[in-house]
């Protein structure tokens, strides 16, 4: 959505709908490489990214792995923490 620079705001129930049907190249933090060793695993959305088992993911992409996963699922871990 918007990639590489714009900002696109959805809100969760919205993934579904929006987001899923989408290439997975679509998707931020995958590039080209990355989308086409999805593909060769069947996996062409968003929506089947969600869906796959995230073990599969992390094992063949590694860390990384996990991150796109939650991303897939509109999940994201932040990156600091305000104290106050």
């Amino acid at each position: 959505m918007k990639k590489p620079l714009g900002i696109t705001e959805l809100w969760k129930d919205e993934y579904p709908t929006k987001f899923w049907p989408l290439p997975v190249k679509e998707m931020y933090g995958i590039g080209g490489k990355t989308a086409e060793k999805l593909n060769r695993m069947g996996i062409r959305t968003i929506g089947e990214l969600a869906r796959v088992d995230i073990n599969l993911i992390v094992k063949t992409f590694g860390k990384g792995g996990n991150e796109i996963y939650l991303h897939a699922n509109g999940l994201t871990i932040p990156l600091s923490r305000s104290h106050s």
